[in-house]
């Protein structure tokens, strides 16, 4: 047994109540993962809710579980009940991904499981593996070697469901090439065990709002293709949002739709952060087609994430965001 499994079972033995912790703005591997964590507490006899420190996107409603008490607010009063909880965090890189928590240095995370290639979080205990697809796969060999130790059945339909969610949303429903073998083994393990993995991928998929319609015919018409059409990149206002009808979550394909045009190495979503009153700052959906490391790229702006999909923030007006995040761009062009 890895010494980080052993150390992560007797975590769960000395607590009986663990507080999950999701990045914001989660995606399907937050939530599948998160879901699937708080589930195997259950069966061991622990209590836990999942807090995430933004809105759950509505797209993402159907990865929630009956028996799992979610937090979508830091404030909410009735966190106080996990006051002096266990701390667990699922997929998350580093501390500015928890707005709004009171994770520091001085206030660590008990636990975390992640799977960027850089995780920058305070957390006491960290097991990462950045070459697994997906926090759900760590998930479940957690959960494999847990059943071994303690002679016991974790795995149900409802724990497979949610990891498969977790796994298929970050391999791109097993396009990407971060799926391995292993992703496959674990996916036929899981649909042996009653997951539906057609509505589970039509969900995350092939579903869509008129507002995401919208956002996303407004990306494509203004888009530009730069360095003879080897970058594709598109920015978007919050006025831009306002006038589509559409929300920040309606963007989260925008990258990865300009990333299938023939020819693009790397796609772009440059997308407005900052509120009223607050300075100028863009954050940078980056996704890329080749052996090009854009987890690279975005760490020159002090961002990061996985070899084919990273992000970023700037902190500048429109213009100079632009020319800084395309000129470093430049040179990871093939």
């Amino acid at each position: 047994m890895k010494p980080q499994f052993d150390s992560f079972f007797k975590l769960i033995e000395k607590h009986k109540s663990f507080l999950i912790l999701i990045h914001s703005n989660p995606d399907g591997d937050a939530m599948g993962s998160s879901t699937a964590l708080s589930l195997f507490l259950k069966k061991a006899g622990k209590k836990s809710a999942v807090l995430s420190p933004s809105a759950v996107p509505k797209r993402l409603y159907f990865t929630k579980h009956k028996d799992v008490t979610y937090f979508e607010n830091p404030k909410d009063k009735a966190l106080s009940k996990f006051q002096n909880s266990c701390v667990i965090s699922i997929d998350v890189a580093s501390d500015e991904l928890l707005p709004g928590t009171s994770v520091s240095k001085e206030n660590p995370v008990s636990f975390a499981i992640d799977h960027h290639r850089t995780n920058t979080l305070s957390a006491k205990e960290k097991y990462v593996d950045a070459k697994a697809a997906s926090v759900g796969e760590i998930l479940f060999k957690i959960i494999k070697e847990y059943e071994k130790a303690h002679k016991t059945k974790i795995f149900d339909s409802d724990i497979c469901a949610s990891l498969y969610t977790s796994i298929s949303s970050d391999t791109g429903c097993f396009k990407y090439s971060n799926t391995t073998p292993f992703t496959h083994k674990t996916a036929a393990f899981l649909l042996k065990n009653g997951v539906d993995a057609t509505e589970i991928n039509r969900l995350l998929f092939d579903t869509k709002n008129m507002s995401q319609i919208n956002i996303e015919q407004f990306a494509y018409k203004n888009m530009r293709l730069l360095y003879d059409n080897r970058l594709a990149i598109t920015v978007i206002d919050s006025k831009d949002l306002e006038n589509a009808g559409a929300s920040e979550e309606d963007t989260e394909a925008v990258s990865q739709l300009l990333r299938m045009i023939n020819g693009v190495q790397i796609s772009v979503l440059m997308r407005q952060q900052h509120k009223e009153g607050e300075k100028s700052r863009y954050k940078f959906s980056v996704r890329a087609n080749p052996d090009i490391d854009v987890s690279e790229l975005c760490g020159i702006f002090g961002g990061g994430g996985h070899k084919k999909a990273a992000g970023c923030t700037i902190h500048d007006t429109k213009e100079r965001a632009f020319e800084k995040f395309t000129a470093a761009a430049k040179d990871f062009l093939i």
